[in-house]
C-alpha cells in the first residue's frame, strides 16, 4: 500500500453508485469494504463526505485495518466513540446514521469466524435504519416459498 491514502474521493464514488442502483431497485444497497494498512491523510475531508454525501444513500462502508499501523483515523470515521456515536462534518452537521465499521484485522485474525461476525455486525442496522429513513418496506413474499 503506498502514500498519500486518500478515502474521500472514494467514497464519494461509491455513495454515487449506490444511489445511481436505487433507480432501477430502491431495495438496492451497498457494501464498500476499505483495507487500509494505517493512516490516512485526508480524514477531515472523509468525515464531510461521509456527512454530506454518503449517509444519504444506500451504503455501509467496511474498513479493514491489517498490519500494525496507527489506526486512529478509522476509529475516528467509525464514529461509534465520538459524539455519541455521531460523526461531525467540518461545518458542524451531524451525520444522520452510522454507517462505518472499522475491524482491526490483528485483533480477530486468529479466529475468522470472529473476524466475519465482527466485520458484519453493524450492516445488518445500517441497512434497516437507512431503509427506514427513506420510507422504504421490505416487498412481501410472491408465493407460498417466500420467494420474490
Amino acid at each position: 500500500m503506498t502514500e498519500p491514502t486518500l478515502l474521500a474521493p472514494v467514497i464519494r464514488e461509491a455513495a454515487r453508485n449506490a444511489k445511481l442502483m436505487t433507480i432501477e431497485n430502491e431495495q438496492a444497497y451497498s457494501v464498500l469494504l476499505v483495507l487500509t494498512d494505517g493512516k490516512i491523510d485526508d480524514v477531515d475531508q472523509t468525515i464531510d463526505t461521509l456527512v454530506e454525501h454518503a449517509a444519504d444513500a444506500p451504503l455501509s462502508i467496511v474498513i479493514v485495518g491489517v498490519g500494525g499501523g496507527n489506526f486512529e483515523d478509522m476509529m475516528r470515521l467509525d464514529g461509534d466513540e465520538e459524539a455519541g456515536g455521531c460523526l461531525v462534518s467540518s461545518e458542524g452537521k451531524k451525520c444522520p446514521r452510522d454507517l462505518v465499521q472499522f475491524v482491526p484485522f490483528r485483533k480477530y485474525s486468529k479466529t475468522m469466524s470472529h473476524l466475519t461476525a465482527e466485520t458484519l455486525a453493524e450492516i445488518p442496522l445500517q441497512l434497516v435504519t437507512y431503509f427506514m429513513s427513506k420510507g422504504i418496506r421490505p416487498t412481501p413474499p410472491d408465493d407460498a416459498t417466500g420467494t420474490h
